[in-house]
């Protein structure tokens, strides 16, 4: 998310003084930035729609739960419409979720923490699977 705010700043700055660098035209920039966008939306959308299914919970209860209507939820989890800031947030945390910002470096380690390839790669502070192992001792 920050990249692609950096790219709307960077966008909005070019149009404001109309100079683009020499690699680009003004339609270009709009396309990138309209195709950057879409593509945030659409991921966002999946995120919720994937969180969603997993509580079992339909498009209109999401919604009640975050203050919106059914079709504004829907289009959101869709990826067709954009939404402020409070809205994702009131959506993330019906589902669950907790919307953060986080610097871009950090990202490798946060997938990495979340989506080891092997066991070995699991960081030993991670959350282990439970197991059905009834030798371990009991507390």
């Amino acid at each position: 998310m920050i990249m692609i705010c950096l790219e709307i700043k960077l966008l909005a700055f070019f149009i404001e003084h109309d100079t683009y660098p020499d690699q680009y035209s003004r339609n270009d920039l709009q396309r990138h930035h309209m195709k950057v966008e879409a593509e945030a939306l659409g991921a966002i959308g999946d995120h919720f729609r994937r969180a969603r299914l997993a509580a079992r919970l339909t498009q209109e209860q999401v919604a009640d739960l975050s203050g919106i209507s059914r079709p504004r939820y829907r289009d959101i989890e869709t990826g067709a419409a954009a939404a402020r800031t409070t809205t994702l947030i009131n959506i993330a945390r019906a589902l669950g979720l907790e919307m953060m910002l986080v610097p871009q470096a950090m990202v490798p380690a946060i997938e990495a923490l979340l989506h080891p390839e092997t066991e070995d790669d699991r960081p030993a502070f991670s959350p282990q699977p439970e197991s059905d192992d009834d030798s371990r001792p009991h507390r």
